[in-house]
């Protein structure tokens, strides 16, 4: 089943591409978040998906997933529009998720779990996303992962740009 298009999708794709991070080498940093991600989890596969108009690239990876493929056959399209992880324990079982490429093809993931990564601005540009060809339950180490720690009324993304906004780089720096 596709995931549905974010609504704020022009605004999103514009903060993407302000960033100029798509078809550039992984910068350390990330690669550390996704090696460090792999590590706690206890996973194959990791990565930092990043979501463009007509593919999902992967900024950094670890593990056998290629770097780029078809936007309709992205799993992080799910987390985009979720306010926390999307956690699938055996994508088989997920109708969002069962007529996947990555879920019916060779590859046969099973466990799938993805963080939304935001800008300030409120845009999700893709997601902190944690693979596994067999299916688990969400834990980090031996520890079941936290469910969300937000109780309130769900997140509210703006949808429109703003002119005075910060830019959460992937280096860590913060520019206003």
């Amino acid at each position: 089943m596709p995931a549905p298009m974010p609504t704020d999708e022009a605004d999103r794709l514009a903060d993407l591409h302000d960033l100029n991070i798509l078809d550039q080498p992984p910068p350390p940093a990330v690669q550390r978040l996704v090696d460090l991600t792999c590590d706690l989890f206890d996973a194959p596969i990791a990565a930092v998906s990043l979501i463009a108009a007509d593919r999902e690239q992967l900024l950094a990876r670890r593990g056998p997933i290629p770097r780029e493929r078809p936007r309709d056959a992205a799993l992080a399209l799910h987390a985009l529009e979720s306010p926390a992880a999307y956690v699938a324990s055996d994508a088989r079982l997920d109708p969002r998720l069962l007529s996947n490429p990555l879920v019916a093809g060779p590859m046969a993931v099973r466990f799938y779990a993805g963080a939304p990564i935001l800008l300030a601005s409120g845009a999700a540009i893709g997601a902190l996303v944690v693979l596994d060809t067999r299916p688990r339950a969400p834990t980090v180490g031996t520890r079941p992962l936290a469910g969300p720690r937000h109780h309130g009324p769900p997140r509210k993304r703006p949808h429109c740009r703003h002119h005075q906004r910060q830019h959460v780089h992937v280096d860590g720096h913060l520019q206003g």
